[in-house]
């Protein structure tokens, strides 16, 4: 064969006549070039892309809202913990019933050898109630409770005594609030953290009792506190 209709080298296999290269793009013919692109391509790199981190973002945005909300709600019980709490008298009490002897002004006397009990026996004690109401509104951090006739240990073993109660807070805006709490069986001061801005009454409801040692003793309530934070 003639070497000169060979177009390649056979020792190297280089072509003998290279094609020749196209002529460099200029600025704007490159970017023509790249605007004539489908419009499947900036769909796929572009608008995919945004979709597939918009969750993320919103995800992020709830996080982040949750937290400030969780936030907000925790400040008032840090307060609560930490500054110095004092003991709102009720401007009036009552009761749904009083055993003689037990009338309801004595669960709020500050005194813990005279209470108040409803006035039936042990078995119809459920659902007796004992009501505080205050002419200012205030925030209740927590409620303080000394269970039974008495915190002599004689005294308040051989007494009926709340197991269990409710306690109902109504607020300024006429919202009601429940708190079920089980007090424990034993003579002595017991406190439960509330929490709850604006009330204007609380109502203590019996849920459950023990009847005592003494037959007939009546299911006794010796004392009902109420605390709020200073807030200067």
């Amino acid at each position: 064969m003639n070497s000169h209709s060979r177009t390649y080298c056979q020792p190297c296999g280089s072509l003998l006549r290279p094609k020749p290269q196209p002529p460099a793009l200029t600025r704007r013919q490159r970017l023509r070039k790249r605007c004539a692109r489908p419009g499947v391509w900036h769909f796929d790199h572009r608008w995919t892309t945004l979709l597939a981190t918009l969750p993320v973002c919103a995800a992020a945005g709830f996080g982040l809202g949750s937290a400030a909300t969780s936030a907000q709600r925790a400040v008032p019980w840090v307060k609560d913990r930490f500054q110095s709490q004092y003991a709102v008298a009720p401007e009036s009490v009552s009761a749904s019933s009083s055993a003689k002897g037990y009338g309801a002004a004595l669960a709020s006397d500050g005194v813990d050898n005279r209470a108040w009990a409803p006035a039936c026996s042990p078995d119809q004690v459920r659902g007796q109630h004992w009501k505080a109401t205050f002419q200012t509104p205030f925030r209740l951090t927590s409620l303080l409770v000394i269970n039974g006739a008495a915190t002599k240990p004689a005294a308040f073993f051989e007494s009926g005594r709340p197991t269990r109660i409710t306690a109902t807070m109504t607020t300024a805006g006429h919202k009601r609030l429940e708190r079920r709490i089980d007090l424990a069986d034993q003579p002595g001061v017991q406190r439960f953290d509330i929490g709850v801005d604006h009330v204007t009454a609380i109502q203590i409801t019996i849920d459950a009792a023990h009847p005592g040692l003494k037959i007939g003793a009546p299911i006794a309530l010796a004392e009902v506190q109420f605390f709020t934070r200073r807030t200067s």
